[in-house]
């Protein structure tokens, strides 16, 4: 009798392929380690009450407005970086046109030297790019509606990006109160970059459940509106 041993389909794999099939399991980013079009900001809230009974609710990010700024390629981000002359007047423009019923773009593209904010139900999310710059500084902020039931601090997992497609070292996580305004940047990112991230941010809340709020979106950021670092 002929005996003929088969060798299991997953170790004839490539090992890159192995690494990936592992990765894109992950429960906690796998929707977004992928690079791919999808809106800016989008984010999924968990309230798992002590009985284990939960609730789910997801919400896509609106553009809420821009502003002309001159950031430094090194800033880190939460705020605005200075202001052009005209940047006050762009931004109440730009309020009116893109109001927040305006659903944030899929697979947008951010112009440099720009200070945009998108808002849904459960946070705000900040982000600006220097033209000609390599970084993409970030800002996330929770609601006040998130904020009202907590009842400890929050904790924010390690940020996963991805620039061009290709996995990027994981960001710094924090553990602070809920008002915290949580930042970071997009290092080594030139004009043209496609960056997509998840992030996970969790707290106690009343009963003793616990809320677990994953963030997520993508985008690239550009060079200005002649499509380079330099001035039109």
């Amino acid at each position: 009798m002929r005996i003929t041993q088969k060798r299991s389909a997953f170790w004839t794999l490539p090992f890159g392929a192995v690494l990936l099939s592992i990765t894109l399991a992950a429960p906690a980013h796998a929707a977004t380690v992928a690079d791919a079009d999808q809106p800016v900001l989008s984010s999924t809230l968990t309230i798992t009450n002590s009985d284990g009974t939960s609730k789910t609710t997801t919400s896509t990010g609106t553009l809420q407005s821009i502003q002309d700024v001159t950031p430094s390629d090194d800033v880190d981000s939460d705020q605005p970086a200075t202001a052009t002359a005209r940047s006050a007047a762009t931004s109440t423009a730009a309020q009116s046109v893109a109001s927040p019923a305006v659903a944030g773009p899929q697979g947008a593209k951010l112009l440099c030297n720009k200070f945009y904010k998108f808002s849904d139900a459960n946070l705000s999310y900040t982000v600006q790019h220097q033209c000609g710059g390599n970084t993409v500084p970030w800002g996330i902020k929770l609601s006040t509606a998130d904020c009202a039931t907590a009842t400890g601090l929050v904790t924010e997992a390690p940020q996963h990006w991805t620039k061009n497609g290709v996995t990027q070292k994981a960001q710094s996580g924090h553990t602070v109160n809920c008002s915290y305004q949580f930042h970071g940047n997009y290092s080594g990112s030139p004009d043209g970059t496609h960056i997509a991230y998840s992030g996970v941010y969790t707290w106690r809340v009343k009963g003793d459940g616990t809320a677990t709020l994953q963030v997520y979106g993508s985008f690239t950021a550009t060079g200005n509106r002649c499509g380079s670092a330099t001035s039109c």
